[in-house]
């Protein structure tokens, strides 16, 4: 079961950090413009289930090595990433 309440807070917080930094860092922009579908939905507290397929710009954040000098973005969309699944 998702927490709704505690999704839209770090959907909130993603789409924040990402917000600030993607006039000056593309990767932020790419990655909001992938995330910013399911962010809309977790905001507005409509995702019931978790996703049955990867959470959209992961190898952005852990394989492409896009985000390292940006750790709030590695831990905020860890923490979206977590509470989504279900807090698993």
């Amino acid at each position: 079961m998702i927490d709704q309440e505690a999704l839209c807070l770090k959907a909130s917080r993603l789409r924040k950090i990402l917000g600030d930094l993607s006039p000056s860092v593309e990767a932020a922009r790419a990655l909001l413009g992938e995330l910013n579908p399911l962010l809309k939905k977790a905001i507005s507290k409509q995702v019931t289930v978790p996703p049955d397929r990867q959470i959209p710009g992961g190898y952005m954040v852990w394989s492409d090595g896009a985000f390292h000098e940006f750790p709030e973005v590695e831990e905020a969309y860890a923490q979206f990433q977590n509470q989504i699944l279900g807090g698993r």
